[in-house]
């Protein structure tokens, strides 16, 4: 639907699947007319959705590589995990930091959930590397 406003622009509802995005971004889809703050809430809110796949894939990969636990549990410990830091990234984004101290915290956690993020992205990249039938690093098969 679009609506004209008292400076003759149009403004247009967005669609289904750009309002999940601002809505994951911290915006209100309903009340997000303007394109302008449309592409900022949605940019942050892909950049949410990637912090939380990629949390996810590392976790699970890190899980798998790093035990002898089924592939299904590393795969649900993996969406588990994608589902906590999308959560936090969410909250992380769609809320205003109220004074230096207000801010130092939402820095606080966020680096702290990038440094949980990152040693399990390194403890995937580095498990089980196979070089001419040797383990090289990692468990033993």
């Amino acid at each position: 639907m679009t609506h004209r406003t008292p400076e003759g622009t149009y403004r247009t509802r967005p669609s289904r699947p750009v309002a999940a995005v601002v809505a994951l971004g911290g915006g209100r889809p309903r009340e997000c007319l303007d394109r302008d703050d449309r592409a900022t809430f949605a940019t942050v809110g892909v950049m949410v959705a990637l912090a939380a796949v990629a949390a996810g894939v590392s976790g699970g990969l890190a899980v798998g590589a790093g035990t002898r636990l089924p592939t299904v549990a590393a795969v649900a410990i993996g969406v588990v995990l994608g589902l906590v830091v999308g959560a936090v990234s969410r909250a992380l984004a769609a809320t205003r930091a109220r004074g230096t101290a207000g801010l130092a915290g939402r820095l606080a956690i966020a680096v702290l959930t990038g440094v949980v993020v990152g040693e399990l992205a390194a403890t995937a990249a580095l498990s089980a590397h196979q070089v001419g039938g040797q383990a090289v690093l990692g468990r033993q098969p």
